[in-house]
């Protein structure tokens, strides 16, 4: 267990939130990993790196953008800073 690790939720209804679980079990599940390449991976083609995956499974049923800085690649911290996204628990020892 990763202790400080913050279990985080997008500010949206809940069924936005069942659409985009949907899009990524049914659409992006099983795809290869992109790896640590995070430059320009604002798609839903092909390999897919972990923010990657949740960006586009909000981004394509909701239109819920979670890049918080509008750059061509949406990161870890840009999930974590983006305006539709809080921290609900932190995990402690």
């Amino acid at each position: 267990m990763n202790y400080g690790s913050e279990i985080m939720r997008v500010k949206t209804s809940w069924t936005n939130r069942v659409k985009a679980a949907n899009r990524a079990y049914n659409s992006y599940r099983n795809r290869d990993y992109r790896g640590l390449f995070f430059a320009f991976n604002k798609t839903a083609n092909g390999k897919m790196n972990c923010s990657q995956l949740v960006w586009a499974a909000y981004k394509t049923t909701s239109g819920i953008d979670l890049d918080a800085d509008g750059g061509n690649g949406v990161y870890p911290r840009d999930i974590k800073n983006s305006k539709w996204t809080y921290t609900y628990k932190i995990l402690r020892k």
